[in-house]
């Protein structure tokens, strides 16, 4: 598990970093804010793949959606720190983009949290609402509790997984609407990064922006 864990979370880091002096070197030749939509759209994507995660679920199925999360992440962060530095004199966008990384880092630290207090929160409601269903006069609760009875399992051994099973699924659903709510996000910041003004590089531009996204990726 550990292995397949660190093999999943790979492409995050693995990607962004290969492609980081690709996407240094277009700074000079694209609206960065076009490689910053379409790093949005992947995002948005990858979060609505992810709403079909299930407890039976491979590994393939976890794999896909870093992947393209790896990609979104290269076409991310040297564009947006280029766009929020475009104000600044050119020697002062060094330690414009230190600030910047340290304010993304720090919001999302607070995201983090209220991301899991959010899912810890709605595990809570919809825990309760699956457990309502277990009843006596639920034909398939019944039929469930008669199943485990019937493999051997004792009425407080078939109430404990029962119990399991509800907070397992409760988990998934709670999961799943955070990331319906995170591909909103995304995709109504297609429309917000059109508002920003365009990066209008410097000389030497390249090669910090490579730099800048290859940071970024850690």
């Amino acid at each position: 598990p550990a292995t397949l864990a660190g093999l999943a979370m790979a492409p995050i880091g693995i990607i962004p970093v290969l492609t980081a002096p690709i996407i240094g070197k277009s700074a000079n030749r694209v609206d960065l804010r076009i490689l910053v939509t379409l790093s949005f759209f992947v995002f948005a994507a990858c979060f609505m793949f992810r709403t079909t995660f299930s407890p039976l679920m491979d590994f393939r199925w976890v794999l896909i959606p870093q992947v393209m999360q790896g990609f979104a992440l290269s076409l991310f962060f040297m564009p947006i720190t280029s766009i929020a530095v475009a104000e600044l004199k050119p020697e002062q966008r060094a330690a414009g983009a230190s600030l910047f990384n340290f304010v993304r880092t720090l919001c999302g630290s607070i995201g983090t949290s209220i991301a899991t207090t959010l899912w810890e929160r709605r595990e809570a409601l919809h825990h309760t609402h699956l457990a309502e269903y277990i009843n006596p006069y639920s034909p398939a609760a019944q039929q469930t509790l008669q199943t485990l009875h019937n493999i051997g399992l004792s009425p407080e051994q078939s109430s404990g997984y029962l119990a399991r099973e509800i907070t397992r699924q409760s988990f998934v659903l709670s999961i799943t609407e955070i990331y319906w709510l995170c591909a909103a996000c995304f995709i109504l910041l297609t429309v917000v990064i059109w508002l920003a003004k365009p990066y209008k590089p410097s000389a030497g531009d390249d090669a910090q922006a490579g730099r800048e996204a290859a940071a970024g990726a850690h």
